[in-house]
């Protein structure tokens, strides 16, 4: 079992016959790219809060809360990606 990746050496659905490294390197760089966005997400959009009602326009948002947790699911907009290269690379 891996520590980094879990037990996990391949996807599910294998459509791209990828090998194990090369499923290693993209959840690799998935996760590089989560944490930038969390930290735009942190730094840039939530810097002074979440004031409810949020309603952005970038973003359609719900909330769920858990306990000691809150999760933000978001769908964004068409042609979003755009301005996150610009922000982020």
């Amino acid at each position: 079992m891996d520590a980094q990746f879990g037990g996990r050496q391949s996807p599910i659905r294998n459509t791209l016959k990828l090998k194990a490294n090369e499923y290693r390197e993209y959840l690799s760089q998935y996760g590089f790219s989560a944490y930038q966005m969390q930290n735009w997400l942190n730094n840039d959009v939530f810097k002074g809060g979440v004031k409810l009602p949020y309603t952005p326009d970038e973003f359609i948002t719900k909330f769920a809360f858990s306990d000691k947790s809150a999760h933000i699911m978001f769908e964004v907009e068409q042609n979003m990606e755009a301005l996150l290269e610009e922000k982020l690379w």
